[in-house]
């Protein structure tokens, strides 16, 4: 089997998304070419992609103040669902 070089996401396939989310969709796409290879012994290209050039700024990293994380509390509490309660759990 030889690997296959899929292009970085084009703006017309990936757009949008972060690179994580990029990763997985390879990843699990993978995965389900190898199950399939194994499974049914034919030969399946495994995809590779290549890294995509950071041109996005990184982002800068803000954290809640004490108010804005009051009114978040009060939200979550009001009318509590599992949503809200996973959300809560994890603060």
């Amino acid at each position: 089997m030889e690997d296959t070089v899929i292009p970085a996401a084009s703006k017309t396939t990936f757009s949008g998304i972060s690179d994580s989310t990029e990763k997985s969709i390879y990843s699990v796409a993978n995965q389900i070419l190898s199950y399939a290879s194994k499974k049914y012994h034919v030969g399946v290209n495994i995809i590779k992609r290549e890294r995509r050039k950071n041109t996005d700024k990184t982002k800068k990293v803000s954290v809640f103040n004490a108010k804005e994380q009051n009114q978040l509390m009060n939200y979550l509490y009001e009318d509590m669902d599992l949503f809200k309660f996973g959300i809560a759990l994890c603060l």
